[in-house]
């Protein structure tokens, strides 16, 4: 395989415990992609692994793509229906009062 003779020159990761453990974690893959695009062997590598194939997706993205905007439509639609509500509730509020004044004017 063509990757072994590389894996020798980058592997040099180091194991970072603490605070900065994701940096060093990006900074090492990092020096790896650079290391192999330099060699040009990036396109050696495999498109996509999974450890588990329960983990791959069955959903087209672009169906999921249409799943998220229905969500955010639903969440959008029930916000405005709480507005209206409000909205309503005032108006009510707003009819009453004005009914009472209506009603003292008269009495006065």
């Amino acid at each position: 395989m063509l990757l072994l003779p590389l894996w020798s020159d980058i592997n040099n990761c180091h194991k970072v415990l603490g605070n900065n453990r994701l940096k060093a974690l990006a900074d090492d893959l990092l020096d790896m992609f650079t290391s192999l695009d330099e060699k040009k062997a990036l396109s050696s590598l495999p498109a996509y692994v999974a450890r588990n194939l329960d983990h791959i997706p069955a959903v087209k993205l672009e169906d999921m793509e249409l799943f998220c905007v229905s969500q955010k439509l639903e969440a959008l639609e029930k916000r405005l229906a709480a507005v209206e509500t409000v909205n309503s509730k005032l108006d009510n509020i707003s009819d009453g009062k004005a009914k009472t004044e209506i009603f003292l004017d008269q009495r006065l």
